[in-house]
């Protein structure tokens, strides 16, 4: 299924361990790379995006489930930008 062409920002409606950008990340063991699945969560539900770009103060990714709720209307394939402190979790 070829990825949606539709980039929209994402705002997330809660706060949680990772810094505001890679520089003020204290954990030296934990590095998110470009293929990275990371869980965000958009106030309704938690959901897993794989990475494609790593930036220090930003990333953006695919939508990589199905999400039944979405104030900004996204859905899988869509291509997000967030920023770090938007991270829940990862997996490698």
């Amino acid at each position: 299924m070829p990825w949606s062409t539709r980039e929209t920002p994402f705002l997330l409606h809660c706060m949680n361990k990772w810094p505001k950008s890679r520089e003020e990340q204290e954990d030296d063991d934990v590095e998110i790379k470009v293929g990275h699945l990371v869980k965000l969560n958009n106030g309704h539900e938690d959901f897993w995006v794989e990475v494609m770009e790593v930036k220090p103060s930003s990333l953006k990714g695919r939508i990589d489930n199905d999400i039944e709720y979405s104030d900004d209307n996204n859905e899988y394939n869509d291509i997000i930008v967030f920023g770090w402190r938007n991270i829940m979790d990862h997996m490698e």
